[in-house]
C-alpha cells in the first residue's frame, strides 16, 4: 500500500493525537470507559479508534467537524460540554478559555519525553493561556515534518 505525502501527514498526526490522549484522560473518563474526541473530519479512522481501545480499554468515539467555526459555534452552544477532547488550531485556544469552553491540561500527568524542548516552551503561539497549557505540541500538515534523527538519514537544510 503507498501512502501520499498528506495520508501520511495526516495519518502520523492524528496517531501522536490519539497516542497521547491516555494522558489527558481524567478519572471520570476511565470509570466510564469511554472518550468522547471532536476532531477534524478525517483526521481519525476506525482503525485508530480500534487500537486506542485494544490498548486502553477505553472505548472512544469520533464527531468531526470541518471548519474551527463549527467547531467554537458547537461547543458554545452546548456549555462546552458533550466531548472530552477536540484538536482546534492552535491560535484558536485563547478564544476557548475567554468563552470558559476548555480546561488546562495538567501537564504533571503527561510524559513529555519525545516532545521537542523548543515546542513546550514555544507558548507565544496560543497553546499557553495565563500561564497555564491547554494545548499539546503537535506537527500538522505542511507546517512541518518531524523525524528522529538516529532512525531516518535526512539532509538537512538549514
Amino acid at each position: 500500500m503507498t501512502l501520499s505525502r498528506r495520508q501520511f501527514v495526516k495519518s502520523a498526526s492524528v496517531a501522536g493525537a490519539v497516542a497521547a490522549t491516555p494522558f489527558a484522560i481524567n478519572k471520570a473518563i476511565a470509570a466510564n470507559k469511554e472518550l468522547r474526541i471532536y476532531a477534524w473530519a478525517g483526521y481519525i479512522t476506525d482503525e485508530m479508534l480500534a487500537d486506542f481501545k485494544a490498548k486502553t480499554g477505553i472505548n472512544a468515539t469520533f464527531t468531526p467537524y470541518g471548519t474551527n467555526d463549527e467547531l467554537l459555534n458547537s461547543l458554545r452552544a452546548s456549555d462546552g460540554t458533550g466531548f472530552d477532547i477536540i484538536m482546534p488550531t492552535v491560535d484558536r485556544v485563547p478564544g476557548y478559555v475567554d468563552y470558559d469552553l476548555i480546561q488546562p491540561l495538567d501537564v504533571k500527568r503527561i510524559n513529555w519525553d519525545g516532545c521537542l524542548e523548543s515546542a513546550l516552551a514555544g507558548s507565544d503561539v496560543g497553546g499557553v493561556v495565563n500561564g497555564k497549557r491547554y494545548f499539546a505540541p503537535s506537527d500538522w500538515g505542511t507546517e512541518a515534518i518531524a523525524y528522529h534523527t538516529e532512525y531516518a538519514s535526512v539532509d538537512r537544510v538549514t
